[in-house]
């Protein structure tokens, strides 16, 4: 199968905010019941090695063998002027049996009161070494 056809597909409004947006968040997710009870979420192998492992040195990579967790940082860049950083043992990232993998952040999930339906946007900055994320929609209950 081409690479072409696991692209995610965008329509023209999101490729017109995507181009002004500074911030290139190539992973997309809604949150559903599941990820705000765990504060979990799934992210597919072709989105985390595309998206995130091709900036990581092989060493790195590796380390997510075994299904072993890898603390990474994650800036929350949703109120730009005001970055809040989760680091340590309150982020990580593990591979999944299935070669999918998650990333566990319940601290940022509580901190943004994330509920079922809002969006949210991440990406790895090669530069910070570390995930950037942003709360794309948030739906009022």
């Amino acid at each position: 199968m081409k690479k072409e056809n696991f692209l995610p597909l965008h329509n023209a409004h999101s490729m017109r905010s995507k181009q002004r947006d500074p911030y290139p968040h190539c992973i997309k997710k809604r949150i559903t019941c599941d990820k705000v009870i765990v504060g979990k979420l799934i992210i597919p192998f072709f989105e985390t090695f595309e998206y995130i492992l091709r900036y990581w040195t092989s060493n790195e990579a590796k380390s997510l063998e075994n299904e072993c967790d890898v603390h990474v940082g994650v800036w929350d860049v949703t109120e730009e002027n005001i970055p809040k950083k989760y680091e340590g043992g309150s982020v990580c990232l593990r591979k999944l049996y299935n070669d999918d993998f998650y990333l566990s952040c319940i601290k940022l999930f509580k901190s943004h009161g994330l509920s079922v339906g809002d969006e949210i946007g991440l990406y790895w900055d090669p530069r910070s070494s570390s995930l950037m994320f942003k709360l794309l929609s948030h739906v009022r209950a």
